[in-house]
């Protein structure tokens, strides 16, 4: 009976550090996401005010398009 238990709760300890890891992994790329998108956020935001040349606005759409394949 106590050997069962034992055994119960050494699987039951595994599983939750398991679990743990998985959620360590899960929180840093969590993390790494949002610092990313903020990153593109920043970017997309400083490349996104409005210009009054035509050639200017070329230039920002350019830029854009450039960012585009990161994204």
């Amino acid at each position: 009976m106590w050997d069962n238990f034992s055994d119960d709760l050494q699987a039951a300890a595994h599983k939750l550090e398991q679990c743990l890891m998985q959620f360590a992994e899960f929180t840093l790329s969590q993390e790494q996401l949002t610092k990313w998108l903020k990153d593109v956020e920043r970017a997309m935001t400083q490349h996104t005010e409005l210009k009054s040349s035509l050639q200017e606005k070329r230039a920002q759409l350019q830029v854009i398009c450039h960012c585009l394949p990161a994204i």
